[in-house]
């Protein structure tokens, strides 16, 4: 048909197939992408959603080693490991800091005190320690609800190995005493007194010598002050 012969109903129909065809393109599934659908990544959002507390949503830029303040409670923040120091403290690093780490409510016998020979398990405590930290795909903090840090502005809180809390292991080991408990800095305590009463009953690790740690739970012979803040390593 010559385009001369069409008759105004012929055109009428002809625009609105036209417009059909645009609109059923327009309309196909993905046909749509607004400036707001080509920035969403559904799959990126859901992983943001399902993490909670990734490195992704904390905010380390402010961190500068020792202003733990800037940093949340009550969620992990994944760190670098650097170094342990003994037992119950390590070297830890976020942002490029480096700063120390003591154990939230344990405490491990000496091992590199200076003047004091090792103390009987420190060594395996220490050595576990750093097995745990150096064989794990991820190493994580978390601050508990009470102070950030200790009177020699090392950090206190719980540290990760992937999903293994260090403290409890050292704990269920025999390798660690439940100690320096202090509200409201104490979330994991009946975690970590179970633990440790399954650990005295079958006497393992420092559970094995009598009278090795006291009813204060302070190994013997004493060598720390009493204080409501654990001292320095």
């Amino acid at each position: 048909m010559n385009f001369k012969d069409y008759t105004a109903k012929d055109w009428i129909r002809l625009v609105i197939g036209l417009l059909i065809l645009v609109l059923i393109w327009y309309f196909r599934p993905g046909g749509q992408d607004s400036p707001k659908d080509k920035n969403h990544n559904p799959e990126s959002s859901q992983r943001a959603q399902n993490s909670g507390s990734t490195s992704d949503q904390i905010d380390i830029k402010a961190f500068t080693g020792t202003n733990y303040q800037v940093l949340p409670k009550g969620q992990k923040i994944p760190v670098n490991f650097v170094r342990i120091v003994d037992g119950d403290t390590v070297v830890l690093s976020l942002n490029g800091h480096e700063f120390r780490t003591r154990y939230l409510m344990i405490d491990t016998p000496e091992s590199v005190k200076e003047g004091l020979k090792p103390q009987p398990y420190g060594k395996d405590a220490a050595h576990r320690n750093q097995e745990l930290l150096t064989n794990a795909k991820q190493v994580s903090l978390e601050f508990d609800k009470g102070p950030y840090a200790d009177d020699y502005d090392r950090a206190l809180a719980y540290v990760y190995a992937d999903d293994k809390l260090v403290s409890l292991e050292l704990v269920k080991e025999g390798l660690a005493s439940v100690s320096y408990v202090n509200p409201p800095n104490n979330s994991q305590e009946k975690t970590l007194r179970q633990a440790q009463k399954q650990a005295k009953n079958a006497k393992k690790g420092i559970w094995s010598i009598p009278n090795y740690v006291n009813d204060r739970e302070i190994y013997y012979p004493r060598i720390r002050e009493e204080s409501p803040m654990q001292t320095k390593k």
